[in-house]
């Protein structure tokens, strides 16, 4: 075998076996049940659990949920609210708007909300931290970066 062709085969190798073992978009996690798709730092704690998802920072002072309400997307912020409320105790929201404050025992909660309307439906994101986490530089552009990253499948 010529040695031109070995090395074309050693390199074909070489990249099967890279492409199989990094995943295709490393931090991804795709939500079958939800049909959508968010970017988690790799630190972070997730788990997928039917149409939704719930991660955490290493420290468990940032938190996001994410999931996909049917038939929403008409009163989509509406919706979100209701589902923030359900999934916060005491929400006291900031005008119409999806961001906010909550209580949980005796430390108080920061919160902001995203939405994105697919066909119908519409996705939301909830995230929700202690200790002004979401005003600090390094995890404000984090969850920018999550924010960005949601989106249908």
């Amino acid at each position: 075998m010529p040695a031109a062709a070995r090395l074309f085969f050693a390199v074909a190798l070489s990249l099967f076996t890279l492409a199989i073992s990094v995943p295709a978009f490393a931090g991804e996690n795709a939500v079958a049940g939800g049909r959508f798709a968010i970017w988690t730092p790799d630190q972070w704690t997730a788990k997928v659990s039917g149409d939704r998802l719930e991660a955490n920072n290493p420290q468990e002072t940032i938190f996001i949920v994410a999931t996909r309400l049917a038939g929403a997307a008409a009163t989509a912020a509406a919706r979100a609210r209701a589902f923030i409320d359900s999934e916060l105790d005491e929400a006291d929201f900031e005008g119409d708007g999806l961001n906010g404050s909550a209580q949980d025992g005796d430390e108080e909660l920061e919160f902001t909300g995203t939405t994105v309307v697919d066909g119908g439906d519409v996705l939301v994101l909830l995230v929700y931290a202690y200790d002004e986490m979401l005003k600090q530089p390094g995890p404000r552009q984090a969850l920018e970066r999550i924010r960005a990253s949601l989106k249908a499948r």
